[in-house]
């Protein structure tokens, strides 16, 4: 895939994810930047050979944002994950939850985005003590239909850990 692919891909993904977001080009001819003030979010599609050199850039005009890199050899099904644990730890989720109920609402149960998660949770936490509860309650929460879970805990999709 050539970088304007990557490019248009990357366009789609953001507006299905209904986020707004201006476009920069820092090295323009390797690289674009996407980025999400208000989640704090940069998404940067890049020739691979040049990680370096644009993640420096990148982390250099925007220090405090948190940073996806996506390459044009990248698959994009993954990567979409990424993005989305990303917008997910800066408010994502809530903003989502409140402003188009029914796109999470789908997300979350029709999708079976509610499972993926939780097993990432899981997989953060680990079997570390300090998280016995958290880990407890999702493995809880996996059992049950997502459904269920948004009608007892209405914002219990809405965080994922650093």
């Amino acid at each position: 895939m050539t970088l304007d692919e990557l490019e248009i891909e990357l366009t789609v993904m953001l507006r299905a994810f209904r986020v707004g977001y201006k476009v920069d080009r820092l090295i323009s001819a390797i690289s674009v930047q996407f980025v999400i003030p208000q989640f704090g979010v940069v998404v940067t599609g890049l020739v691979a050979s040049e990680y370096r050199l644009v993640s420096e850039s990148v982390a250099q005009a925007y220090p405090d944002y948190r940073k996806v890199y996506i390459a044009h050899s990248d698959s994009l099904l993954e990567k979409k994950d990424e993005v989305l644990w990303a917008l997910m730890r800066s408010g994502y989720m809530s903003w989502l939850r409140k402003e188009y109920a029914r796109d999470f609402k789908n997300l979350v149960t029709m999708q079976e985005f509610g499972k993926k998660i939780i097993l990432q949770r899981l997989e953060f936490w680990g079997e570390e003590a300090r998280y016995r509860y958290l880990v407890a309650y999702n493995k809880i929460a996996l059992a049950q239909p997502a459904t269920y879970m948004l009608s007892t805990d209405p914002s219990f999709y809405d965080y994922m850990p650093e």
